[in-house]
């Protein structure tokens, strides 16, 4: 407890300094712009254009995990270091009082500059393949746009994007942090499917899918079916691949082994990139990881069925050391409200 205690006091109270970001960290905002277009109506309606090189980082000798838990913190700085609604944060603010100000983010996914940046997770889908789709990043970028003309004409608001952009969000980290051959796509299910054929000796990728049973490590992932789907572990997934399943994952950047708590940062997470809560149960003779919700309870419906573990070394990586957590990554002033 004393660790995670002395974690949360240097990560916190260095999130709040007003020092300048450090210059060279990779940023969404550099894969696209937001523009504003006249709708007949005199309403003003935001077009993002994708620039159009798209690549993804290198991979290169030095700490994969630090750089994901890195650009991980610099977007959950960017949404204003938002903690997810299921976690009791009254409960962690009496353990933690650093996280005071750890709340309701000041930016939502329709604001002007949150659109910039979680295009910019899109963008990095560019000329990416997914399903029957050879351009996932353009094709959901142009029907955002044109979702935002249409609203703007019907109903003079903005919805934020169209299509859930948690795995976008993951893919974007990855191509930033240079985790080469991960399978980049709009769906969760296509890169949890390509570690379960790693794990199985069957194709390459960073990751490799075990059940919820084993302790994560920073730079693993937590995966959880959504909407009714419910696989019976990796092994239920492996048997039964349905095609539409929908899932959600979030990246692990910090635990503390005696208490068991985890913490993970994850995309679209209550329309942010927000931190959510997790813990290392022991529960009928089995280890197993399970979410966190309110009062320090299992989540009533818990759905975590795999961890992916990254398949690099083992690391100090530390949520602490986040050169975001130090100086708050600069926002330009919203252009359009």
């Amino acid at each position: 407890m004393q660790t995670m205690r002395v974690l949360f006091a240097t990560l916190c109270a260095a999130a709040l300094a007003a020092t300048p970001a450090r210059a060279n960290a990779p940023s969404p905002l550099a894969r696209g712009e937001v523009t504003f277009r006249h709708h007949a109506n005199g309403l003003q309606h935001p077009a993002y254009a994708a620039h159009r090189t798209q690549t993804c980082a290198p991979a290169h000798e030095g700490d994969l995990r630090q750089r994901l838990v890195d650009l991980a913190a610099q977007e959950w700085a960017r949404f204003g270091y938002p903690l997810s609604q299921r976690a009791d944060a009254r409960a962690l603010r009496a353990v933690f009082p650093e996280l005071a100000r750890a709340k309701t983010p000041p930016y939502v996914e329709h604001d002007p500059l949150m659109l910039q940046a979680i295009g910019g997770y899109w963008a990095a889908l560019s000329g990416v393949a997914s399903g029957d789709v050879a351009d996932t990043g353009g094709q959901e970028i142009a029907a955002a746009n044109a979702l935002w003309a249409d609203y703007a004409g019907q109903y003079r608001a903005n919805p934020g994007w169209r299509t859930p952009w948690s795995a976008a969000f993951i893919s974007w980290l990855m191509c930033e942090a240079g985790a080469e051959g991960f399978r980049r796509s709009w769906a969760h299910r296509d890169y949890v499917d390509a570690a379960i054929a790693a794990g199985d000796g069957q194709a390459a990728h960073p990751y490799r899918a075990y059940d919820a049973d084993r302790a994560p490590r920073v730079g693993d992932l937590l995966c959880s079916g959504r909407a009714g789907y419910r696989p019976n572990g990796v092994a239920g997934r492996r048997a039964a691949p349905v095609d539409e399943a929908e899932m959600h994952c979030d990246l692990v950047v910090a635990r503390d082994a005696a208490t068991g708590l985890i913490l993970a940062i994850g995309g679209n997470v209550d329309n942010a990139v927000s931190l959510v809560p997790y813990r290392l149960t022991y529960i009928g003779g089995a280890y197993r990881v399970r979410s966190v919700c309110r009062g320090e309870k299992i989540c009533a419906d818990e759905r975590l069925f795999a961890v992916l573990a990254l398949d690099a070394p083992a690391s100090e990586a530390a949520l602490a050391r986040a050169p975001a957590l130090a100086a708050r990554p600069p926002q330009p002033p919203p252009r359009f409200r």
